[in-house]
Order: C-alpha cells, then structure tokens, then sequence
C-alpha cells in the first residue's frame, strides 16, 4: 500500500465534522458560561509552558523518544541505539524536550 494510498484511508475515518475535544460545558451551565470556560482553556494552551511542552512533542523522533522514557530512564548509549541518530541531532532532540519540560537529567 502506497503512502499516498495510506493518507486517503485516513482522511476517509475523519470526513465527518472535527470538533475539539474539550469537557462538555453545555449540559452543566449557560452559552456564556460555556464561551467563558472555553476561551479560559485557550488561554491556558498559550501559556508558554504549554506552549513549549506541545512544541516539543512536534517532531515524531521526540515522541518516540518519550514514550520509551516513560517505560523508565535510560542512558544516552540506549537512546543513540533505539534512535539510530548520531550524538548531534540526538542532542539536539533530548535538549529539545529538555527545554520543553519533559525530561530531566538524573543523576
């Protein structure tokens, strides 16, 4: 199956409408409330912590990364190995996720 093959079943599975995924302020308070709540949650993503978390994750490399880190630390050597990259770009993604909060040396 081609890439391109690959995208058009995707986009198949998501044709029908895209909406936030956000709670469900509708049921519990008025239209007011529901826009209060919905522009203090926006308001939240732009905080630059978040921002520099989600901007982290923005490379698929980081995520890979992340998700293995959540199994537990690791050495630098086994990171290079699951990763295949060089100690250059390697660096370059862990100090990104770094920056953006997610990891942390151990030491």
């Amino acid at each position: 199956m081609s890439i391109s093959e690959r995208g058009n079943r995707f986009s198949d599975r998501i044709r029908g409408a895209i909406k936030l995924v956000a709670p469900d302020f509708h049921d519990r308070a008025s239209d007011r409330e529901n826009t209060r709540q919905r522009k203090l949650m926006l308001k939240e993503l732009q905080h630059p912590v978040v921002r520099q978390a989600l901007a982290a994750l923005g490379h698929p490399m980081r995520v890979r990364m992340l998700a293995k880190l959540i199994d537990g630390p690791m050495v630098y050597q086994a990171l290079a190995k699951l990763t295949s990259l060089k100690p250059g770009p390697l660096y370059h993604h862990i100090n990104q996720l770094r920056l953006g909060g997610l990891i942390s040396p151990q030491e």
